[in-house]
């Protein structure tokens, strides 16, 4: 489970649901305030020591990194992220790296936080 980093007020979570494999999908459960948008970043490299946000937590992907799914959280402050995986038998054992990034509409600093980095192997 990662637990956001913020404020008292805001906490949320991203949470992988099952392992990854070739051929399916990497899901991963969201929870955050309600109706907030979120942004699934991918990368290959972590950032040293990461970088500190005030207010919205460590940006732990070393950039270039890319956003690589979007999602608008429900009334329960619930949501989901589903990236597909290739049935590429080569993409077995492959670890990606993972930041979600959760905002109010418009990019609003004010409610927004960052995730825990989440390394994800793609299993055959």
């Amino acid at each position: 489970m990662l637990s956001l980093i913020a404020s008292a007020a805001l906490v949320g979570t991203m949470n992988l649901e099952h392992p990854a494999t070739v051929g399916g999908q990497i899901n991963f459960s969201l929870q955050a305030l309600p109706n907030q948008e979120a942004a699934l970043w991918f990368g290959l490299e972590e950032l040293p020591g990461g970088l500190e946000i005030p207010t919205i937590g460590t940006l732990k992907l070393s950039p270039p990194f890319i956003t690589v799914a979007n999602a608008q959280l429900n009334a329960k402050g619930r949501g989901k992220f589903v990236v597909p995986v290739p049935d590429e038998p080569a993409l077995a054992g492959l670890e990606l790296l993972f930041q979600g990034w959760f905002y109010d509409d418009f990019g609003i600093v004010k409610n927004s936080t960052l995730s825990e980095l989440e390394l994800v192997t793609i299993q055959p």
